[in-house]
């Protein structure tokens, strides 16, 4: 079952690397400019390091994470899968229901984080679901973006042979 965090603070949960700490692999800038927008701020560098004070603040609290040497550290390295699978679940089977959890999943997308907690299917669909969904959503407008910043895979670096096996993608 999700815990109830704040937005920002669940957004930076699923950055933390579960094996190393730190974050994991992501467009740095990207990432700080939707934890302010997740915090409900305007997007700026100083807002950005503000949010994720706020959230890691949040999560130590919780008992989720410490403060590590390289940035956080989870102390409950299930907490993101946790966190992430009825996200998942809800996007692949069209059921997202809730704001929230929507512009999560596209902030996700905007920093990077996305694309390695799916898998190619799963982003296949992840991307034909999102892609619709883009300019409904303030938190995303607040960042000036449209369909094409969003990175992870687009449907078309996938093309099929006759075969039905894939000749492209990431």
């Amino acid at each position: 079952m999700r815990r109830p965090l704040s937005q920002a603070a669940e957004l930076l949960l699923l950055a933390i690397d579960p094996e190393r700490g730190g974050l994991l692999p992501c467009d740095r800038g990207r990432f700080g400019r939707a934890l302010a927008v997740a915090a409900g701020g305007a997007p700026g560098r100083l807002a950005g390091w503000r949010a994720r004070r706020r959230a890691l603040g949040e999560l130590i609290e919780l008992g989720l994470a410490r403060r590590g040497r390289r940035g956080p550290v989870l102390a409950d390295r299930s907490a993101p899968g946790v966190q992430f699978r009825p996200l998942r679940e809800a996007l692949l089977n069209d059921t997202l229901e809730s704001e929230r959890d929507t512009t999560l999943l596209l902030l996700l997308a905007y920093a990077g984080l996305l694309h390695d907690r799916l898998g190619r299917a799963d982003r296949r669909v992840a991307y034909r679901r999102l892609r619709g969904e883009i300019p409904r959503f303030g938190a995303v407008a607040a960042l000036g973006l449209g369909a094409a910043d969003f990175d992870f895979l687009p449907e078309e670096a996938y093309r099929f042979d006759n075969s039905g096996s894939s000749t492209g993608g990431a």
